[in-house]
């Protein structure tokens, strides 16, 4: 490009502003004021008086003056945004006369610096050469209003990326004002039609998308971002044998760098997998990795059209393009109709983040998810089938990519996002390559991603760790530093060093760090010296009422109208009196300052709201449910005592009203069993009382629907479901604090089976949750035949005499549980826990047994007959006088057990391990014992007599007391390998 038409003489911003006369020191004396007065509400009435002031100041279209408008304009808009949103991080006392003089200094500061424009000006114009010479009258004027020198530092960095979107802006506004210069400079910007314009704009936000604050933090995502590691399953090339002893799907992982293998695929259009999908849990960094992911591209790639999609704020109803059509009406920055068929023949990349936050009303989200998914990979294929290379990129939680997995099949086309670190059993030696988990071939692995992280967030935070501390790098911490989102939040608390990172610290526990920290730094001593009567207790029932409205809603964003809504319901608006400009900016003010951020996309034409990470949201919302439980059980003891209080009926409406709207599911259940953790055992006790009261009361007389005014039977039933399910919920974390078992008086023996029935759908991961809450129940003789009881937990129930005959058990939690003399026959139960279980005289005759582990569990007199039983842990087990015949098995682990006077005749026990067992007087006749171990075992009085013992291994076995006559022991095994056979075995043979 030619240089001959540029601005690129640097004359000082006094020269260029001589004839216009452009407000400097107005513009910092009012965000001045406004800051010392902590009065910025939106800000948006001062900005655009400065604005409609600075617009009717004429020029006459020289490039010169032109050049300093739309520079001026850009940079007062990009302050008027990003000082109300750092408005927590002044801390300063000045009165007028002190801001008068910081804003007359700053102006005689920027009036010096020298200001040109080279021909790259709108191609980068984060660059301009302004920036370099202006910073530091801007960290000086940041530090006079109280801001510490690292949090200026980090104002300033983003002050670039926001000011090149201010002026994109700009420019669309007022092109005609402009033009002289983009033609001065012979720069192609100013040729560029209004669409390619609004693609430029859309491609500058989404690079400033990675440049807004982190939470409460000066610095941004880009300044501590991570590359993370990820992996794609591929099939095991075990041999036959492995895969026969091995788990049903067993597959390996190969690992790769998640951001060159996304980017080799951008750029590599590859017709065999136009369509992918990232998975990972909550806090993984799935969305971080797709807004840094989007910004490259934008930045590097603007000839590939990517188009950014948060999932909560789409409507899947309708044809994709259509639904695209209208996701781009409410985008103030993406283009009208951004993908009509003049572009199909472009390069088109559409990201749609957080697939586990689709729902539609009347839809079960996992239904709508599936035709979402159907509907992209549809779209996409026609269009490549048509010879358009068009992609996307689906993420979601893992539950959530669970459910539409089976659309994803082809080679690499499925991503899981690894955390930060991984301890992967590959670094032992002895394992085979062949069978490592994972499949690393650059050595991914081997590096610890934290200690980058913490590099880099000491770097942004003025701080000195050179990697993770020390005090953090505990196996016990693991769980929490390896995951991006918690190893942040550590860092935070970390930093207070008010809480102690011990073992079995929570999540929990660590939100409420800093929710203490807000307060204190918000509102106990910080910038809102008008609101200092807000209380800490206030000041959390608001956000958690916020977080409700946000439930009740859609489960990610709410208006301020809903929210006031919602805090006029719960009686707390009272609190935000506070604020002196009124409720409504009383919650803007609350909602700005904490882990929210205001939405681009509106509720009708309201501002709206919205978690910056959900997981928050889900914390507050089990906060809010444990309050409830509090006031229920409360009210509910002064009714028993007749002063006043809640009967069962007003009990249970007020719970229908917090809980019926929307379903639990797993992550706030976690969040709500932990919170009930953190209680006292005696307050926990009387809620467990309470609520089992409650919930026998709800199985025979159902729940008061009819009293909250619903007309629909759908949402009765709906409301219904929820909140019983919510009571069962609340039982069980009550119970594992209290370990106490507790008799619902159920109606009659099939009362559980029915209810089971009726809030659980088929093949809904939610659904499970009613099962996930079965323990410390008193269930004996319940009828429980056919019942579905998958990823349940019944741990420290009573199954006594229970039927549960035909029943479906997998990965079900059964350690501790009383099921003396209960019937599992012909049930399938497939990896479940069963350890330290009481089984005495249980019937487990045909069930599918396998991989699952009955370890110090006492099974005496209990039946096998014809079970399969391939993968079982019986470890120091009492199986005295089991009942085996017959079993088809192998791999069974009897280590340590007591089988004596179990019967074995007929069985097949291939690779058995019966290791130092017990087997005194037991009846092994005609069992298959081929290859298996039983080194040290106490044969005294067995019965061996037509037993196959090939390969057995018959080591440290006293066979003296056993009946050899008749038994092949030519193939057994009865000396170490080391040594030769000695004199007695060879006797014995």
């Amino acid at each position: 490009m030619s240089d001959q038409y540029d601005l690129t003489i640097e004359q000082p911003v006094s020269v260029w502003n001589k004839e216009l006369n452009l407000p400097i020191r107005e513009l910092f004396k009012s965000l001045g004021k406004a800051t010392v007065a902590g009065t910025f509400a939106d800000g948006k009435g001062v900005w655009e008086n400065l604005v409609e002031a600075s617009s009717i100041i004429g020029f006459e279209k020289k490039p010169e003056q032109a050049a300093w408008v739309l520079v001026f304009k850009s940079l007062q808009a990009t302050l008027y945004t990003l000082v109300p949103d750092y408005q927590d991080l002044f801390y300063c006392k000045l009165d007028n006369a002190q801001v008068d003089e910081l804003s007359n200094n700053i102006e005689a500061q920027i009036t010096r610096v020298p200001l040109g424009l080279s021909a790259s000006f709108f191609e980068h114009p984060e660059n301009i050469s302004l920036f370099t010479h202006i910073k530091p009258a801007i960290i000086y004027w940041l530090e006079g209003l109280g801001m510490g020198l690292q949090d200026a530092e980090g104002f300033f960095a983003r002050l670039r990326q926001t000011f090149a979107l201010a002026l994109h802006k700009e420019w669309n506004r007022n092109r005609e004002d402009y033009l002289c210069i983009a033609q001065q400079l012979d720069s192609p910007f100013a040729q560029a039609n209004k669409l390619e314009r609004q693609w430029q704009l859309y491609n500058v936000w989404l690079q400033e998308q990675v440049n807004q604050r982190m939470f409460a933090e000066a610095f941004s995502l880009s300044q501590v971002y991570v590359n993370l590691n990820a992996y794609y399953k591929v099939e095991s090339e075990a041999d036959e044998q492995q895969l026969e002893r091995a788990k049903e799907g067993q597959h390996r992982k190969y690992v790769v760098d998640l951001h060159d293998e996304m980017l080799s695929w951008a750029l590599n259009f590859d017709h065999n997998c136009p369509v992918k999908v990232i998975s990972g849990g909550p806090g993984s960094g799935k969305s971080s990795f797709v807004k840094m992911y989007a910004a490259q591209l934008a930045a590097q790639r603007p000839d590939i059209r990517v188009v950014f999609v948060p999932l909560h704020h789409f409507d899947p109803s309708d044809d994709l393009f259509n639904s695209l059509a209208r996701f781009a009406d409410l985008d103030p920055y993406l283009p009208l109709r951004p993908l009509s068929k003049e572009y199909f023949d472009q390069r088109v990349l559409l990201i749609f983040d957080g697939l586990d936050e689709l729902a539609m009303q009347g839809k079960l989200a996992a239904e709508t998810a599936n035709h979402f998914v159907e509907e992209v990979i549809s779209k996409i294929h026609r269009l490549m089938d048509s010879g358009y290379q068009w992609q996307a990129l689906i993420t979601g939680r893992d539950l959530a990519v669970q459910s539409v997995s089976s659309k994803f099949r082809a080679h690499n086309q499925q991503l899981h996002v690894l955390p930060y670190y991984v301890k992967t059993k590959s670094s032992l030696e002895e394992l085979p390559e062949d069978t490592r988990e994972y499949i690393d071939p650059n050595n991914l692995l081997d590096k610890d991603l934290r200690d980058l992280w913490w590099h880099r967030y000491s770097q942004a935070k003025g701080l000195d760790h050179p990697g993770l501390p020390k005090s953090l790098a505990t196996e016990q911490l693991q769980p929490i530093t390896q995951e991006p989102l918690l190893n942040y939040l550590v860092a935070l608390s970390f930093e207070r060093n008010k809480i102690t990172f011990g073992d079995g610290i929570t999540l929990n526990e660590i939100y409420q760090d800093l929710l203490d920290a807000v307060y204190e730094r918000q509102w106990d001593h910080g910038s809102h010296k008008q609101t200092r009567d807000l209380k800490k207790v206030h000041f959390i029932r608001v956000l958690e009422e916020i977080a409700l409205a946000v439930w009740h809603g859609n489960g990610r964003v709410a208006s301020i109208a809903k929210i006031q809504q919602q805090c006029d319901n719960s009686g707390v608006t009272r609190f935000l009196d506070v604020f002196q400009e009124g409720v409504k900016s009383g919650i803007s003010r609350l909602l700005t300052a904490f882990y929210f951020r205001q939405s681009e996309q509106l509720d009708g034409q309201e501002k709206t709201f919205e978690f910056t990470h959900k997981s928050f949201g889900e914390y507050l919302i089990a906060k809010r449910i444990v309050r409830e439980v509090e006031i229920i059980t409360s009210e509910v003891q002064r009714n028993e005592e007749l002063r006043g209080g809640y009967d069962k009926v007003m009990a249970l409406e007020h719970w229908t009203k917090l809980c019926g709207p929307t379903a639990l599911d797993e992550y706030v259940f976690s969040f709500l069993v932990d919170e009930v953790g953190l209680q006292g055992t005696d307050l926990v006790s009387s809620w467990q009382s309470c609520f089992a009261n409650l919930f026998s009361y709800v199985l025979r007389k159902s729940v008061p629907v009819e009293k909250l005014g619903i007309s629909q039977f759908y949402e009765m039933a709906k409301y219904a479901r929820n909140a019983e399910v919510a009571l069962l919920v609340v039982h069980y974390a009550c119970a594992n604090v209290t370990n106490t078992v507790t008799n619902f008086d159920f109606e009659d023996g099939h009362s559980l089976s029915k209810w089971l029935k009726r809030v659980s759908g088929v093949g809904e991961v939610g659904d499970y949750l009613p099962v996930m809450c079965l323990s410390h129940l008193d269930l004996k003789g319940a009828q429980l035949r056919l019942s579905d009881f998958r990823y349940g937990d019944m741990s420290n129930s009573s199954l006594v005499g229970a039927n549960c005959r035909l029943s479906y058990w997998l990965l079900v939690n059964l350690s501790r549980v009383n099921a003396t003399e209960c019937c599992f026959s012909d049930a399938r139960v497939s990896s479940c826990n069963f350890e330290q279980a009481n089984l005495y005289n249980a019937d487990f005759d045909r069930a599918l047994l396998f991989t699952s582990r009955f370890n110090h569990a006492v099974l005496r007199h209990a039946t096998f007959d014809g079970a399969d039983l391939r993968g079982l842990q019986f470890m120091n087990a009492d199986l005295s006088e089991a009942d085996f015949s017959d079993v088809d098995s192998f791999d069974i682990d009897f280590t340590n057990a007591d089988l004596s006077k179990a019967n074995f005749s007929g069985a097949t026990l291939r690779y058995a391990t019966m290791k130092d067992a017990n087997l005194t007087d037991a009846d092994l006749s005609n069992a298959d014992l081929s290859k298996a171990d039983l080194t040290g075992a106490i044969l005294t009085g067995v019965n061996l007599q037509g037993a196959i013992l090939k390969d057995t291994i018959l080591v440290d076995v006293n066979l003296s007391e056993v009946d050899l006559s008749g038994v092949d022991l030519s193939e057994a095994i009865l000396e170490r390998p080391d040594k030769g056979l000695n004199e007695e075995a060879e006797e014995l043979r």
